[in-house]
């Protein structure tokens, strides 16, 4: 799953980075309105959270052009200082699914993001299939030819990151943060230890190709 945090405030930011990277988020931030929609006009996103009180741009302004472009449906969670109903009446009506007011506890965000996924993922693809492997992101298990492969958290987050981003080439520090927050784990030597144990547990070298001096890519 990948969310796009959209927030000015540069240690809060880092902060929700940092945490939803440990639940095996998948996150790009953007600290101004111009760099949130650069970005989200480049990426597919499962979430965006956004500050409605950006140096450059009105969140709601943010909020309508999202709506209007090339995944409407996106979910957008408001995080804001503004905690007026007035406030959260214009969120809601401009197109937010929810809206929390700062301070917050990353508790009560987790829990609506949880909910804000749940409603969706009837109408989302919860198990993607590359060849005779097959991922269920919502039960978090693997199956090779309908048999269930054993994969550490950290390993099945490697491999989800893969199958989202098939046919891409990831980097050791692209995986590294996708799945780590402190500087240690994100050596190259650690990722490449993941990805020599997915490889054997699959029972197949081949589907995570390495390439040299770059990163890795998963072939479909």
């Amino acid at each position: 799953m990948k969310i796009l945090i959209i927030e000015d405030d540069i240690e809060l930011l880092k902060n929700l980075a940092d945490s939803l990277k440990q639940d095996c988020f998948t996150v790009v931030t953007a600290q101004t309105g111009k760099m949130a929609l650069q970005k989200y006009t480049e990426d597919v996103f499962d979430l965006v959270l956004l500050d409605l009180n950006l140096p450059d741009m009105d969140g709601i302004d943010i909020l309508e052009k999202i709506r209007k472009g090339k995944v409407p449906s996106v979910h957008v969670l408001i995080l804001t200082a503004k905690y007026e109903l007035e406030d959260k009446v214009i969120g809601l009506d401009a197109g937010a699914d929810d809206y929390l007011a700062k301070p917050f506890s990353m508790v009560e965000l987790k829990a609506r993001i949880r909910a804000i996924l749940r409603r969706s993922s009837t109408n989302k693809q919860i198990k993607l299939h590359i060849n005779n492997i097959e991922i269920n992101i919502a039960e978090r298990k693997v199956l090779k030819d309908d048999t269930e492969i054993n994969l550490t958290p950290k390993e099945f987050s490697i491999l989800e990151l893969f199958f989202y981003n098939k046919n891409s080439i990831l980097t050791p520090t692209q995986i590294a943060e996708h799945i780590y927050t402190d500087y240690f784990d994100k050596s190259s030597h650690i990722i490449n230890m993941h990805i020599k144990n997915i490889r054997t547990k699959l029972q197949n070298q081949t589907i995570i190709e390495t390439i040299r001096g770059v990163g890795f890519r998963l072939n479909s």
